[in-house]
């Protein structure tokens, strides 16, 4: 890239200074002109612009990337492709890295705690959405002028070059020193656990100010090392070490996937429960940090010629697979590592209906009936589908937070054949059925159909058969009931006790010797923006475990900001329901047109690029502007509720360049 391009401005940014070259590309402190900030721009080389392969997995990955929804994880503001190249505006990061700061000696926990826990929060949310990083160091974790973390360069993954017309496979990719022993191994099927030991080694650097092995020894000494040897105990080498630590930091460093943490939340957990001092401080950046021989740091990232490139032998014979080549390279493979790297995070999905016994499809494939209890489904979210015979087909998306369980309860509605085959709507009359004690099974023309209180929704018009059973009570029944549509009809019952011994034909369960049935369930209620939760005036701070009745149970979660989310929970006697508040929306706002990509404006504030935003209850006005550019759609307007389902949105608008 010419020098030249200095105190030019390109499609918005004015270049300002080169920070650093890498082999593929150069990267550039600029100012976007439109927002007067500072931002980090990495520019492309020529040859890969111009292959039109790599830039349409390039592009599509990198919006991948910009999803994650992250304050610890330098932040993608634009992908942009313009006469002078493609090229990439991100945040810029002027704080220096950690591998700065460990260069003074090594770091005391109560001062590296907050900023670690930190680290592990970027990956919980990056492996969230499937992105696995696979090259972290002290190198790739910048630092912000006030001491928190920014993790960078994600991702190392398949790049299809056109000069050979073929995959190359990046098996072994990383920095050697904090590979795990899995990546050294060349193993394919890398998870997020791989990133835990990378962290690992991270802490166990930074608070002894060494690596648990020598760095003197040969590439292949290294390697061994790293698969085969078993590290000396972090408290060899780092003194006040509090309670716990030195084990925590070793079972990140397990040379098997399965002894280390499950995934970063347990990791994350355990590391909580580790004090520091009463009052840690953030990590200073003050001052210039020194700087390591051949290495150039670039806005806070070290681009290193050393150490060199390790080479290594795939399966494949002749295939030669590398390590390194520059951050600049691995910023240009990390928007391809999402598609070729399936998501490992998964949701556990509960989906109940009135009536039960539906089939339940999510993105296409049937995952059970209902009552439908925790089933895992992988990715973001996707496509649910709930099909009964004689009701209305429920067909909608899903939308998944992190770490949070989706907790569903459909009513059906009723349709009827038209006479010709087909199905048509028909008008839906209500019954509502409640018993004392509650809980009775209710059982309609001879079908149990749920449990007290129970409303049964009916298209049919015919007389109904109506008996309500509980275990240690005399049945009670109702035949002939009509229905109208125009007025709910209900029925209220009041069992009474068996009290006289049954006799030898009598039917099981309706003895005054059974042992009477539970009356209660257990509610587990979670906010997922913090606030409190509440449950029968009993109230909790952000989540809580509940003995409530069985029935249907009016949930509320009270948030500072965002106001209540209220909404209705069926308990099972014995059972352990699951239910999540939800106070903020997912709205996936997109460009189409002779553009498609925008900047998204929130009652006219710039809420970044076009993609997945998050907005919190109440009526937005959203609109898409580009300079050069007008919207066909006026604003939208959008409104978001908070409840027990997450609501998702998708907003279009198609741009016209301006004549």
């Amino acid at each position: 890239m010419p020098d030249t391009y200095i105190g030019q401005e390109i499609d918005g940014f004015r270049i300002l200074e080169e920070l650093g070259r890498g082999g593929m590309g150069v990267v550039y402190k600029a100012e976007d002109v439109a927002l007067a900030r500072p931002v980090a721009l990495k520019m492309i080389a020529r040859e890969l612009s111009r292959d039109e392969s790599f830039v349409r997995r390039f592009r599509s990955e990198a919006r991948a990337l910009a999803r994650i929804n992250s304050s610890y994880i330098t932040s993608i503001y634009a992908l942009r492709r313009t006469d002078d190249g493609i090229f990439i505006v991100m945040e810029f990061i002027g704080g220096g890295t950690l591998g700065d700061k460990m260069e003074r000696g090594p770091v005391r926990w109560a001062d590296i705690r907050a900023p670690f826990l930190e680290m592990i929060s970027a990956l919980e949310h990056a492996h969230g959405v499937g992105v696995i990083h696979r090259d972290i160091k002290p190198g790739n974790i910048l630092l912000t002028e006030d001491g928190h973390v920014k993790v960078t360069d994600f991702g190392l993954a398949k790049l299809h070059t056109a000069d050979q017309g073929m995959t190359v496979t990046q098996g072994i990719a990383g920095t050697l020193y904090y590979m795990s022993p899995e990546q050294v191994k060349g193993e394919r099927n890398l998870d997020g656990r791989s990133d835990l030991y990378a962290l690992g080694i991270t802490i166990y650097e930074a608070l002894s100010g060494r690596l648990p092995f020598d760095r003197g020894g040969s590439e292949f000494s290294t390697m061994r090392k790293i698969v085969e040897d078993q590290y000396p105990p972090l408290g060899e080498f780092a003194r006040d070490l509090p309670p716990g630590l030195e084990s925590a930091v070793m079972k990140a460093l397990a040379k098997s996937p399965d002894d280390r943490y499950a995934n970063a939340a347990a990791m994350r957990e355990a590391f909580e429960a580790i004090p520091g001092d009463a009052a840690p401080a953030r990590l200073n950046t003050n001052g210039p940090p020194p700087r390591r021989e051949a290495e150039t740091v670039v806005a806070g990232e070290a681009y290193q010629s050393a150490p060199p490139p390790v080479v290594t032998k795939q399966a494949v014979p002749k295939q030669r697979m590398m390590i390194g080549g520059g951050v600049f390279a691995v910023l240009a493979l990390a928007a391809l590592a999402y598609f070729f790297w399936p998501s490992g995070s998964t949701t556990p999905l509960s989906v109940s209906t009135d009536p039960p016994g539906a089939a339940v499809y999510f993105d296409g494939r049937e995952i059970g009936r209902t009552p439908l209890e925790s089933v895992a489904v992988r990715g973001e979210g996707g496509r649910l589908r709930v099909e009964r015979v004689g009701y209305a087909t429920v067909d909608t998306t899903l939308s998944f937070t992190e770490g949070e369980p989706m907790n569903l309860l459909l009513p059906l509605v009723a349709v009827a054949s038209t006479g010709d085959g087909n199905v048509g709507s028909a008008r839906v009359a209500l019954l509502n059925v409640a018993s004392n004690p509650s809980g009775a099974t209710v059982v309609i023309d001879g079908q149990r159909v749920g449990e007290t209180p129970y409303t049964h929704r009916d298209s049919t018009g015919r007389p109904l058969s109506v008996r309500l059973e509980r275990r240690g009570y005399q049945p009670y029944s109702e035949t002939g009931v009509v229905l109208n549509p125009a007025s709910p009809r209900e029925i209220r019952a009041d069992l009474e006790r068996v009290t006289t011994l049954p006799s030898d034909n009598a039917p099981p369960g309706n003895t005054a010797s059974d042992p009477p049935p539970a009356q209660t369930g257990t509610l587990v209620l979670r906010s997922n923006e913090g606030g409190t939760v509440t449950v029968n005036g009993q109230s909790r701070p952000d989540s809580g475990t509940f003995t409530v009745p069985v029935g249907t149970q009016t949930v509320r979660c009270t948030h500072p900001d965002y106001g209540n989310a209220t909404g209705p929970v069926t308990i099972r006697a014995g059972q352990t329901t699951t239910a999540t508040c939800y106070f903020q929306a997912n709205v996936n706002v997109q460009a189409t047109g002779e553009s498609t990509w925008g900047s998204v404006w929130v009652n006219n504030r710039n809420a970044g690029e076009t993609g997945v935003i998050k907005l919190p209850p109440g009526t937005h006005t959203v609109e898409v502007r580009r300079s050069g550019f007008r919207s066909v759609e006026p604003p939208q307007p959008v409104t978001i509720r908070a409840g027990l389902v997450q609501q998702t949105e998708r907003l279009v608008f198609t741009l016209q360049k301006e004549e």
